[in-house]
């Protein structure tokens, strides 16, 4: 069954079973969500004040290593994995720690509110239960049409607005522009819809004539731009036609940088140990079923592969 969720509790990381190492890619990206920040908090590194908030996970990589039995490597590696595939940001590294931010953390959170999870977990009486119960009820009809899978999380909800607030070429009037987001995106199709306003105002003559809002302005009537039929597709003009020599001297200049790139990829596959290369195929492979844009996985890396694992007799 695809559908639905369960709950799963965060002391499950100390559980006996937990620790056999190494750990599989689906347990690390699990392991990852039960280490996930659930509420704001601030952590002091070197005399600066670090701000975690929801959906952040404050680590580093030579602790997940050994937790989950891996090389820093293979870590990387998957980190790369799960940023391609939309499911965390790009990590931020520094030589102390790793700060992760899991991608639209609400989705995998509960509806209800901490005090009644906590109350369940606890075994609260039957009579409590029943007055509990009463009240998701009236909740219910209350959020019925409301997506109920939409963060309501301020904090969360102000992860969502630094993703499209990136997009956004005026970034003038970030608060104001934070505030008629909070007031107007509350639901999945809000969400939606901001997205869908955003591309049309960007592809739209004006911003392309270069008359461009204030970002507080655009947040505070996105809403116009939803169904802007003035979207006109854009037509690039025909470049002018290449010389023979030109020709010549532009694919010879992409050979030389494509061979320079195989040499770099094959240096760096030889330097690779077998769990790595690994790694590395599955990343091919993965990219294939995503159809993105390669027809096959690389003839040398399979080479490469092959005589490591002749050599160590697999």
């Amino acid at each position: 069954m695809q559908d639905g969720w369960i709950k799963v509790y965060r002391k499950m990381r100390y559980d006996i079973l937990w620790e056999i190492k190494p750990f599989s890619k689906g347990q690390a990206w699990v392991d990852l969500l039960l280490r996930t920040n659930h509420t704001e908090k601030k952590i002091l590194i070197d005399n600066t004040m670090i701000k975690i908030l929801p959906g952040q996970i404050f680590t580093s990589e030579k602790k997940l290593a050994k937790q989950w039995g891996w090389s820093r490597h293979k870590i990387r590696n998957f980190f790369q994995v799960l940023f391609e595939n939309g499911k965390i940001g790009t990590p931020e590294r520094t030589p102390r720690f790793t700060l992760i931010t899991i991608v639209k953390w609400g989705l995998y959170q509960s509806t209800e509110s901490q005090k009644d999870s906590q109350k369940d977990i606890g075994g609260t009486s039957e009579g409590h239960r029943k007055d509990t119960n009463k009240k998701e009820d009236k909740n219910v009809k209350k959020e019925k049409n409301k997506d109920i899978s939409f963060s309501q999380s301020k904090k969360e909800k102000e992860l969502l607005f630094n993703e499209i607030w990136k997009k956004y070429p005026d970034k003038d009037g970030k608060k104001d522009a934070l505030r008629h987001f909070n007031a107007s995106v509350n639901t999945e199709d809000d969400w939606k819809k901001i997205n869908i306003a955003l591309a049309n105002y960007l592809q739209s003559d004006r911003v392309k004539n270069g008359f461009i809002k204030k970002g507080s302005t655009f947040f505070n009537g996105w809403a116009d731009w939803v169904d802007f039929k003035g979207v006109k597709k854009f037509i690039a003009p025909e470049p002018e036609p290449e010389t023979p020599e030109q020709k010549a001297i532009r694919e010879k200049r992409e050979e030389e940088i494509e061979e320079q790139k195989d040499k770099k990829r094959i240096a760096t596959w030889k330097a690779m140990n077998l769990e790595e290369l690994g790694v590395e195929r599955e990343r091919y492979i993965l990219r294939l079923k995503n159809h993105k844009p390669i027809e096959h996985i690389p003839e040398e890396l399979l080479r490469i592969i092959a005589e490591k694992e002749k050599l160590e007799g697999k």
